[in-house]
């Protein structure tokens, strides 16, 4: 039986008869077939596009646009976020919410929005959908000319990554640039003043997650003592990412890295800022407990050319 396998010519044949077979299935089913899936495609990318199954023409208008209502609470603490998004396409448009914590509250009350908020994710989406059809209309032009069996395989291969990956697009961020702590918050997009102050800062941030618009909340707390505060400007990273770096290439524990690092400095990392003038934030220090070494190395974040602690953090969908 091994023997007959192995013919040179049955091995012929028998791929002669896999390319008819694949040639005729090319032919008969896929083809036929690729304008009803362009056609479910095209209804996905209108959905997210136009909130409409069918593009706006003459005949048909263009959906209305999504209210999302967003209401969290934590009766034991008292924290709440409720409100409503506005989505229209691949934009928030409209944002209203009012905010109950101690911290957002030092700064702003209620969020409101003022200028349109893209949502990369859909947009990521609706790109590799467009691609998608793209792939399927070449696909679907093949019956009109000679099939190139390898070239339909490449083009099965690719349509099904770009159909995987506009899933996996609204379903987790896939790109660290859409969120914390890469991306950063455009204040100007709010009428509610989130700038912050020398010492607290507001991060918000839009995503889609599990197919759901989600909204991330976080108030920050600016680090200002030394050295965890320091940034290289060569790189980008702050002392902590640094002292992180280090940790995973080395099986030095925390404490040796942290011994070494304060050696190579000036700075004692359990010291204060000597030259912090701020009369409040002394003040703050000799009411409130400083966080430690291991809480900047377990907590701290580089975030918008500063190192911050997260106060507080909210995540609705």
């Amino acid at each position: 039986m091994e023997a007959l396998t192995n013919n040179p010519t049955i091995q012929s044949l028998q791929q002669k008869h896999d390319k008819t077979e694949l040639k005729w299935y090319i032919s008969n089913i896929i083809t036929p077939d690729s304008s009803q899936i362009m056609e479910t495609l095209q209804i996905c990318k209108n959905l997210l596009l136009y909130n409409s199954p069918q593009s706006p023409d003459s005949k048909y208008e263009k959906g209305p646009s999504l209210k999302l209502a967003i209401s969290f609470g934590n009766n034991k603490v008292g924290d709440a976020v409720n409100g409503f998004i506005i989505r229209d396409g691949p934009y928030i448009v409209d944002l209203n919410l009012s905010i109950k914590n101690h911290y957002f509250n030092k700064h702003v009350n209620r969020l409101r929005l003022k200028n349109p908020i893209v949502l990369e994710s859909i947009v990521n989406c609706l790109n590799y959908l467009n691609d998608a059809i793209n792939e399927l209309q070449e696909l679907s032009n093949s019956d009109k000319k000679e099939v190139n069996e390898e070239e339909c395989l490449k083009c099965f291969v690719k349509l099904s990554e770009l159909i995987k990956s506009s899933k996996n697009s609204l379903q987790i961020p896939t790109d660290p640039e859409m969120i914390f702590p890469l991306h950063v918050t455009n204040e100007d997009n709010f009428e509610s003043d989130i700038k912050g102050s020398e010492n607290h800062e507001i991060s918000v941030d839009f995503y889609t997650c599990d197919n759901q618009i989600s909204l991330d909340l976080r108030s920050l707390h600016k680090v200002h003592e030394k050295p965890w505060c320091e940034i290289d400007k060569s790189t980008g990273k702050s002392y902590v990412d640094n002292i992180r770096d280090e940790m995973k290439q080395s099986s030095s524990t925390p404490s040796d890295i942290l011994l070494t690092s304060s050696s190579n400095t000036n700075h004692n990392p359990n010291n204060n800022n000597t030259n912090n003038n701020n009369f409040f934030s002394s003040l703050i220090h000799h009411f409130k407990n400083k966080p430690d070494a291991m809480d900047y190395i377990n907590r701290a974040v580089t975030y918008n050319g500063h190192v911050v602690l997260v106060d507080k953090k909210f995540e609705v969908s």
